[in-house]
């Protein structure tokens, strides 16, 4: 038989549960999702910050500036390293690095 307007609609299957549900909503740059379990209710507002291509313009060039600052810096990292590591094994009671005691 079909259901009245004063009948309720028939239950769901005890073995088949909801275990949870949620919504998602995006409102211009925000996306707010809100997710409900049997533990409770979790939340989050995410802001989507619109950054235009002459901003990304300059950090790309700030990061290239960066890499060629330190590939011309390297030569004297490897004479600070190879001083660094002289004086470490001096102190160790080492002559050099290919010797001994």
């Amino acid at each position: 038989m079909g259901h009245g307007i004063d009948q309720p609609p028939e239950q769901p299957s005890p073995t088949r549960r909801l275990i949870a549900t949620g919504t998602r909503l995006r409102l211009g740059t925000r996306t707010i999702t809100v997710r409900a379990t049997l533990a409770g209710v979790t939340g989050t507002i995410r802001t989507h910050a619109a950054i235009d291509q002459a901003a990304k313009a300059r950090v790309a060039e700030l990061h290239r500036a960066c890499r060629a600052d330190y590939q011309a810096a390297a030569p004297s990292r490897a004479k600070v390293d190879h001083v660094v590591g002289a004086i470490l094994l001096a102190a160790a009671g080492f002559r050099s690095y290919g010797g001994g005691r």
